[in-house]
């Protein structure tokens, strides 16, 4: 299946695997079926009482936060004929809790974290291509990653990031963005996790929303659209100081039995 869009073409491919206890316990052979499915992020799931258990794996390495991984657990979820009622979803991961609301059969609504932000004063050199001259507006950082803001759209269409600089940061990556009235382009950088870049990245938006807070018009429609070659969308349904609430489309979903020994 596909996250923010309903096209299995375009937005983020996912993967979600139902488990027990003894084997969502096993992070090395966790880590190894994902490299093997070889998706941006796999989700495994744990079912109790009431709630789900849920960890995220890129091809590389365990994450901390997998916005559209959570939605396609969802999604997957419903169609179990033990939750095919249920519209409500509470994820809890092992550094975050996440809710999610399932308002149709390809349509959810996430609540995702609002995160504080830190302005840099000081463009951060090496961190794109020689021959990239665009220019950066603003930059800011995230518990999780860096953000800029371009001038022009076609800067963010073009730019080439410098790999190696910016795994040696200490950020999960990097967003590059531009905004339009209340839309907001962004492509998402994340060498760390085993990919140049991201096709759909619901986690950004935790980034994103506070960044350019001051700059939409919170009682109209905002949307996020991300520039990737896949491409992907979401829209900004709720938010306060804590908590946005996005909705987004998944795709249709393919389903088959896996052997885990």
């Amino acid at each position: 299946m596909s996250i923010f869009s309903d096209n299995l073409l375009s937005g983020n491919p996912a993967a979600v695997i139902l488990l027990d206890e003894k084997t969502f316990e096993n992070e090395a052979l966790l880590k190894k079926i994902s490299a093997r499915i070889n998706l941006s992020e796999t989700s495994f799931v744990l079912c109790e009482e009431n709630h789900f258990k849920i960890k995220w794996f890129s091809p590389l390495q365990k994450v901390d936060f997998c916005g559209h991984g959570t939605l396609a657990s969802a999604f997957v979820l419903k169609l179990n004929g033990k939750y095919k009622d249920t519209n409500h979803f509470c994820f809890k991961g092992e550094s975050i809790s996440l809710d999610v609301e399932t308002v149709s059969s390809n349509n959810a609504n996430i609540d995702l974290p609002v995160y504080s932000l830190n302005f840099h004063s000081d463009s951060i050199n090496n961190l794109f291509d020689n021959k990239f001259s665009g220019e950066i507006l603003r930059i800011a950082d995230s518990q999780l990653d860096l953000i800029f803001e371009f001038r022009n759209i076609e800067d963010l269409r073009s730019v080439k990031i410098n790999e190696e600089f910016l795994m040696s940061l200490d950020f999960r990556g990097l967003i590059a963005s531009f905004i339009n009235n209340n839309r907001i382009y962004f492509r998402y950088f994340c060498p760390k996790l085993g990919f140049i870049e991201d096709p759909a990245t619901g986690s950004a938006l935790s980034t994103i929303y506070p960044f350019y807070f001051d700059s939409i018009d919170i009682n109209n429609e905002i949307e996020f659209i991300q520039l990737s070659k896949r491409g992907g969308a979401s829209n900004l349904i709720y938010a306060d100081f804590d908590i946005l609430k996005i909705r987004a489309a998944s795709s249709p979903i393919y389903i088959q039995n896996i052997i885990i020994d």
